[in-house]
């Protein structure tokens, strides 16, 4: 699983519904729980642009 998110975002940045549309079959939770630790160990770069709703990006550092 982590190696397909680390995957995707090699082609650039994405946002959370760009992760889960590229990786079939994944749960919102486990793509969260993925997300998160990849951005805690510094292997993904979380950015929020304010807007309403704040748009989140994710992309591999």
């Amino acid at each position: 699983m982590g190696v397909l998110v680390l995957t995707t975002l090699g082609a650039g940045p994405h946002r959370f519904y760009q992760l889960r549309a590229n990786i079939e079959g994944v749960s919102d939770k486990m793509l969260t729980q993925t997300v998160r630790t990849f951005e805690v160990d510094g292997l993904v770069h979380r950015t929020v642009e304010p807007a309403s709703p704040p748009a989140v990006t994710y992309e591999h550092h």
